[in-house]
């Protein structure tokens, strides 16, 4: 990172800032080798040193098939947006908090492991857990899972 000053380290500040996040941006390697980004609500479980960060939505789709051909996607998140004016053109600034990272994806196919991750997106945009997932909603439903193996975190304000 080039601004050092910048950044964040410190595991349980890093996990707080994605915890203020309601947007996961998920990059994956395109048919054209680009990068294709897609926005994706999302539920993030603190495990380990990092985490794991789940995905749902239809079974199918670009992003299904780009998945069937990889098994690593890069990950990005970013919080309180704020323009900083200043008298001078090029003296503008921007506050931000943000998280990058890489990690292990897979498409889940386990219904028990599909019902706890469906729970936990529950929990996040709920704040309950005692949600009941219709038994049959889950072979229907597309579940991804990224598990973190590295990560940054930008804090300007």
């Amino acid at each position: 990172m080039r601004r050092k000053d910048r950044e964040e380290t410190r595991v349980e500040e890093i996990r707080k800032v994605v915890g203020e996040c309601d947007c996961c941006r998920l990059g994956l390697i395109g048919d054209d080798g680009l990068a294709y980004i897609v926005p994706l609500n999302f539920a993030f479980v603190a495990e380990g040193d990092f985490g794991v960060f789940y995905f749902h939505g239809a079974a199918q789709g670009k992003k299904y098939d780009l998945l069937k051909r990889q098994n690593r996607a890069s990950f990005e998140l970013d919080t309180a947006h704020e323009t900083v004016y200043a008298e001078k053109a090029c003296a503008h600034s921007f506050r931000f908090r943000s998280v990058m990272g890489k990690g292990d994806i897979v498409v889940l196919t386990d219904r028990d492991e599909k019902k706890k991750a469906l729970t936990e997106l529950m929990r996040t945009y709920t704040g309950s857990s005692e949600w009941e997932i219709p038994a049959a909603a889950v072979p229907t439903m597309g579940v991804i899972k990224l598990a973190v193996t590295e990560w940054t975190c930008k804090i300007h304000i």
